[in-house]
């Protein structure tokens, strides 16, 4: 019994010992980096500096987004040992409760030798008053910093977005990158897309200090880089002329805002894909989100049925109606199934598959007419027989080729990919089978496809092209904050594989549409245009209340030598492409020829 006692108790003794030593093991190997940062930061002591933002730049080097100096304070706790003798008077003079102060502090999850920005955009009576009362009360910052501004407002909103601070949710993936909960990030646009290169690199100043907190010996100190500049390929002048038509366009069609009127106007070059113009109506002013928006003014701005804060040129999708014509067209020429200047086509006003009769836009029909009127003239009719020709599988083969139903690759957060229907998508998604109307609806550009005004350009620019699909663009280059040139764009394309006689014979077709067809309010004295237009019908239902049409227009010029593309979309603009979108191209394709000429 005596042994069995012995044997327990060392047993215990050495269990005791194992656990010691384990422990010693998890302190001084697993732990061990961690307590040392610890035991650091009792000598260590670390502030930072924000950088400024890099600025953003037309290719001209008309300012779009830059930086204005603004005031701030901020507390640094473990600095502060008068706190509560001066939170009344320093609360009364930011107009904020002593209370709300505290909690800020509270609520830092950094060191306590890290800043808390109390207030910023200070006046610069709040701030005189402040270093006059504060400034020889240790744990009292004041100090500058740079405050975005976006020069041209409302007109550049969608393309160089805007700023803010960070999210709780965003700084979960902003942290693992060294920022601090306190520094000002891209929400959307260029700001967004290119967040690396405008952000800058924060200056970091680290000293020793004593037990008190005396600061003993500065140890390092990194001053901050600002952020690289970006070089966009924006037109201003355009960019503006283009945003005050298609306003007043849209206010002349719904003065009082209860159709829901909005839309874009969007114009590239056709060899580069570069982004001259790229506008929506209605918009916003980033500015308000710099200066912090009230919940009202961003209540206001979210339940707006026209959603100003949605890019329609890159994410809204549409039926993309008659333009796609362009396609269907695309489609029989290669697959050899007219002579475009031979064949002619009867138009009685209808098409009819078994007891189904489906329209032509022109009530009586449109008679005799080969291919190059049907183009040009729109007809429903023969462009119905060629699809039903073709079939849907040909028809999403040609689509895709021509770049819908895909995302372009443009350089802006939120783009949506579209969506070129077939069967295996209607089975799953409205479970029913495909049905031969149902390839007959989509050769003229209705039913359930839909594209985004973007993709609408790139299907015209290769066909103005020669059948390149281009990448579109809006950063040109990117200049370091020493001036270097860190980043100059190479033009990205491929090759759609759709021969140079098809081409041409559509090319054609749209510049008969703008000579003597629908699209002629687009028709230039100074130089040859060729377009398309389009209209979606949109149906007034229980549902749908707001059911003007949308309208179309996308074109090209000049003919002879294609250098730029247009897309006018209006969405509940009510009335036809030839009559609402094409005038306003009209005077967008003036104003271009106008400013080429400089």
């Amino acid at each position: 019994m005596k042994r069995k006692s012995i044997f327990i108790i060392k047993l215990v003794v050495l269990a005791s010992f194992i656990v010691l030593l384990l422990r010693l093991f998890y302190l001084q190997i697993i732990k061990g980096d961690f307590y040392l940062n610890q035991a650091n930061n009792n000598t260590l002591r670390r502030t930072f500096s924000s950088a400024t933002r890099g600025k953003i730049y037309s290719m001209d080097g008309e300012l779009l987004a830059e930086n204005k100096s603004s005031f701030y304070v901020a507390l640094l706790p473990g600095e502060l040992n008068k706190l509560e003798q001066i939170l009344p008077e320093l609360g009364a003079l930011l107009n904020i409760s002593p209370q709300r102060i505290r909690n800020k502090l509270n609520n830092s999850t950094y060191s306590l030798y890290t800043p808390v920005k109390i207030k910023d955009r200070l006046t610069f009576e709040e701030f005189a008053q402040i270093v006059e009362k504060f400034s020889n009360y240790e744990g009292v910052e004041v100090g500058v910093e740079p405050l975005r501004y976006y020069p041209k407002g409302e007109i550049f909103a969608h393309t160089v977005g805007y700023v803010g601070a960070i999210s709780e949710e965003e700084y979960s993936v902003w942290e693992a990158k060294g920022y601090m909960p306190w520094e000002i990030i891209g929400k959307d646009g260029i700001e967004y897309s290119y967040e690396g290169y405008l952000h800058g690199k924060k200056g970091v100043k680290e000293f020793e200090v004593d037990a008190t907190g005396y600061m003993v010996k500065l140890l390092q100190s990194r001053d901050p880089i600002p952020g690289d500049s970006i070089y966009l390929t924006l037109e201003p002048s355009l960019q503006e002329t283009a945003y005050k038509y298609l306003s007043q366009t849209i206010q002349e069609l719904d003065p009082m805002g209860n159709e829901r009127t909005s839309g874009t106007v969007i114009m590239l070059d056709i060899q580069s894909g570069a982004i001259k113009v790229m506008v929506n109506y209605p918009s916003f002013d980033p500015n308000l989100f710099i200066k912090g928006v009230s919940k009202k003014e961003y209540q206001k701005l979210i339940e707006d049925p026209r959603k100003p804060l949605f890019n329609r040129a890159i994410a809204g999708l549409y039926p993309p109606a008659s333009t796609f014509k362009l396609v269907t067209g695309i489609g029989a020429l290669e697959e050899q199934l007219i002579s475009p200047y031979e064949d002619q086509f009867y138009c009685p006003g209808y098409f009819k598959i078994g007891n189904q009769e489906f329209l032509c836009w022109q009530k009586y029909g449109h008679n005799y007419l080969n291919f190059n009127e049907a183009l040009a003239q729109s007809c429903d009719v023969v462009f119905y027989q060629l699809g039903y020709r073709l079939g849907w599988m040909k028809l999403k083969y040609y689509a895709e080729k021509m770049g819908l139903g895909r995302i372009t690759g443009i350089d802006l957060p939120g783009e949506s990919p579209g969506l070129i229907p077939d069967e295996k998508w209607k089975i799953k998604n409205l479970k029913e089978p495909w049905y031969p109307g149902d390839t007959v609806n989509i050769s003229i550009g209705q039913g359930f496809l839909e594209v985004t005004p973007l993709q609408a350009s790139i299907l015209v620019t290769a066909v103005a092209n020669g059948g390149y699909l281009v990448k579109p663009y809006l950063v040109q280059e990117i200049h370091s904050s020493d001036g270097k040139i860190i980043y100059s764009h190479q033009p990205v394309e491929r090759n759609t594989g759709i021969s140079p006689q098809t081409l041409e014979i559509i090319r054609e077709g749209m510049l008969t549409a703008v000579e003597k067809g629908t699209a002629q309010r687009a028709k230039s004295i100074d130089i040859k245009v060729a377009g398309k237009t389009g209209t979606v019908e949109n149906s007034p239902s229980a549902e749908n209340p707001y059911g003007r049409n949308h309208t179309w227009f996308v074109g090209f010029a000049p003919y002879e030598n294609p250098q730029i593309v247009i897309c006018v979309f209006l969405e509940k603009s009510g009335g036809h492409g030839g009559d609402v979108a094409t005038p306003l191209a009209g005077e967008i394709l003036k104003a271009w020829l106008a400013e080429s000429k400089k």
